[in-house]
């Protein structure tokens, strides 16, 4: 016979009042009830898990009860009974819990890893521990992983390093968790390996094992995830970065700071360390070769300002951070190029044109008209097809302002009719800019009557260059090309065209000479009549 255990299991009463029943057991699950209502207690299941948990409060005298339960045939008591002997934290559980690395059930072989974990004078379970490292199921290898790095196994530390590539990200997670927490030093190299993981939680996890470890061999690395598309990386890595304290970090903390990251300010609090000014701070980057926190940061006018101060520098760099994942890295490259007006960032500029993002597209039609280089001509006329009104109003726009390209005229001449009124504006205003070459196509629309008033505004905005060939166009034979040119003449309002004016008020045609009329008296209410 075993020796008795007499506890206290609480149960439901009468109008949700808890009543007590005591229990005496010699072995799992055999009992009688000494003291309180036994029709009380639940059946099967239910009341196996009310006697794991009122045992897991009686501590170290329900251990070999607890150990027996162990081999219950329900998944969730052996899984209880682990929970509770890892709480209670007696190592005579040991054994049995490391039989239970081999349960049928791996979320009973889960929970038996996290029982050994919180013995932490069980260093005699590390060996079985180690085995399971090589277990067929993720979860089991995770919580392999989480009891180790719990106890300190040192040990453990090359076949943990084994884990950091595992195939499934749980398991490299609590890898590089278990690393951090043992803190040996063998583990950086391999850590470093997997601050490039394809994986955002496994690239922070390896920021927060490397600043537990405090190496600065891993200093110059961070820094360069310092640029992570994620920005709970780039927090992880403020963080190790702070912890590690090494000055080489101070420069890229501080263009996060100047930003408003609150994790580089405290990281750059924790070492004691000012802040340096951003001109300074992306300056000395550059100098190291360290671009990855100023592209992340290039979304800032500030930042970007100074980039684009760099010139030619920079323009590798940036026309790199147009592959950038993130959208608005790719903006602001776009339109920090445009900026600097270097034509070898034109190629890429031109792929961005197709950009999946609105803003991309916008700024990259920006970026090109700022350049004005021709070769972008071909692709900014497709953008003004694009299905955004915004984008078509940013083709407009360059197409005006690359000077040379005349073969644009014809389709910016269709956007006169397109369905957005704003796109009609930036159409005209971008033949405004072109000018004078833009005439004979602007005269040609014209024979549509419902393009006149939109060609007349064009010419307008043309202005005086115009005149002489608007002179010109008032001997036409077309009667509608006649009348254009008044119209527009009086627009524009230059007192050069008074004389042919007068003449044209002789026009056969009434219609005409109600435009030269009417342009005449414009010309009149400006005071610029010719003398």
């Amino acid at each position: 016979m075993g020796q008795f255990l007499e506890f206290e299991l609480k149960v439901g009463g009468q109008g949700g009042a808890e009543e007590v029943v005591r229990v005496r057991m010699e072995r799992w699950c055999e009992y009688q009830v000494v003291a309180g209502p036994s029709q009380r207690l639940g059946q099967g299941r239910e009341l196996k898990l009310q006697l794991v948990k009122a045992m897991a409060e009686v501590g170290a005298q329900a251990v070999p009860r607890l150990i027996e339960a162990l081999g219950d045939g329900d998944l969730e008591v052996r899984r209880a009974a682990c929970a509770a002997l890892g709480a209670i934290g007696d190592v005579q559980a040991v054994p049995k819990l490391i039989e239970r690395l081999g349960d049928r059930d791996e979320s009973v072989c889960e929970a038996a890893c996290g029982a050994l974990g919180r013995i932490w004078s069980a260093t005699e379970s590390v060996s079985a521990l180690m085995e399971k490292l090589e277990d067929g199921n993720g979860y089991v290898r995770r919580a392999v992983c989480w009891a180790l790095g719990r106890m300190g196994a040192v040990q453990a530390v090359p076949k943990l390093i084994e884990r950091l590539g595992d195939r499934d990200r749980d398991v490299r997670l609590a890898a590089c968790e278990a690393l951090g927490a043992i803190g040996d030093v063998q583990a950086v190299p391999k850590l470093i390996e997997r601050l490039g993981d394809g994986d955002w939680r496994a690239r922070q996890a390896a920021c927060g094992a490397l600043g537990a470890i405090r190496v600065a061999q891993a200093v110059p690395k961070l820094i360069e995830r310092l640029g992570d598309e994620h920005w709970r990386v780039r927090q992880a890595v403020c963080g190790a970065l702070g912890a590690i304290g090494d000055v080489q970090a101070v420069s890229a903390l501080s263009v996060l700071a100047q930003v408003g990251n609150k994790a580089a300010q405290e990281a750059l609090q924790q070492m004691g360390q000012k802040m340096m000014s951003l001109e300074e701070a992306v300056g000395e980057l550059v100098r190291q070769g360290w671009w990855g926190v100023v592209i992340r940061t290039l979304t800032n006018e500030r930042v970007r300002k100074v980039v684009v101060g760099l010139g030619a520098a920079a323009v590798p760099k940036l026309i790199e951070a147009l592959e950038d994942d993130d959208s608005n890295v790719r903006r602001a490259a776009s339109e920090a190029l445009g900026a600097i007006g270097d034509v070898q960032a034109v190629p890429k500029l031109i792929e961005a044109l197709g950009d999946e993002s609105l803003s991309v597209r916008i700024a990259a039609c920006g970026a090109l008209g700022a350049i004005g280089d021709v070769q972008a001509v071909p692709k900014l006329i497709e953008r003004l097809g694009d299905r955004d009104s915004d984008v078509r109003i940013a083709a407009c726009g360059a197409l005006g302002r690359i000077w040379s390209a005349t073969e644009s005229v014809s389709s910016l001449m269709e956007k006169l009719g397109d369905g957005n009124e704003y796109v009609r504006r930036a159409a005209a205003e971008a033949l405004g800019q072109i000018g004078v070459a833009a005439m004979p196509l602007l005269i040609q629309a014209a024979q549509n009557k419902n393009l006149r008033e939109a060609v007349v505004q064009v010419l307008g905005k043309i202005g005086v260059a115009a005149v002489p060939k608007l002179i010109e166009a008032l001997q036409d034979r077309q009667t509608y090309v006649r009348t254009l040119a008044c119209t527009a003449l009086g627009v524009i309002g230059d007192g050069q065209a008074v004389p042919a004016l007068l003449s044209t008020l002789q026009d056969p045609k009434a219609e005409v000479r109600r435009a030269a009329q009417k342009a005449l008296q414009q010309i009149e209410a400006k005071g610029l009549t010719s003398s």
